[in-house]
């Protein structure tokens, strides 16, 4: 017996009608809402309003840990409560321990803003998975993902982390 497959957009910043309906289009079941510097209750309303039988939005809150020049972003599924941008990366997963939150890895190794290979495997009790694709990465930066998943003995997922509605799925 085969199971049906879900499809899950695990990382998107935009939701509205076109959003949604696009998603529909392309198959997606899930999508992970999480925008940049919106309010955890405004995200969840958001979410829920643009939730149907055909389409789940999760709400999630990507989370800038320590400041504007240091920063590491953390994507936050299953928060009960607000965690503020620019807090410190132990108080950020103290707090994600505290709520019992899930807490993915965005675009690990990017830039100056991803957890490193190091980052990840000191933390990796603690995470659930790490982005191993993203339509926004070139391919040799999916290909360092994957393997900085499979460093680190993380499960992967992917997203189209789509700040522009055409990209969502």
């Amino acid at each position: 017996m085969t199971r049906p497959r879900t499809r899950v957009d695990a990382h998107v910043k935009v939701l509205d009608d076109d959003v949604a309906t696009l998603a529909k289009e392309r198959g997606i079941d899930a999508l992970v809402y999480a925008p940049h510097f919106t309010r955890l209750p405004t995200i969840r309303d958001r979410a829920a309003r643009y939730s149907d039988d055909d389409l789940t939005v999760v709400p999630a809150r990507e989370v800038f840990t320590g400041d504007w020049g240091n920063r590491r972003h953390v994507l936050a599924i299953g928060l009960s409560e607000p965690v503020p941008d620019y807090i410190t990366f132990e108080a950020a997963m103290a707090e994600f321990e505290r709520q019992d939150a899930a807490v993915l890895v965005p675009h690990p190794g990017f830039a100056t803003i991803s957890l490193t290979r190091p980052e990840i495997a000191a933390h990796a009790d603690r995470l659930a998975a790490v982005e191993t694709y993203n339509t926004k990465l070139l391919p040799h930066q999916n290909a360092r993902t994957r393997r900085i998943a499979e460093a680190t003995g993380q499960p992967g997922f992917g997203s189209s982390y789509a700040h522009l509605r055409g990209t969502v799925g």
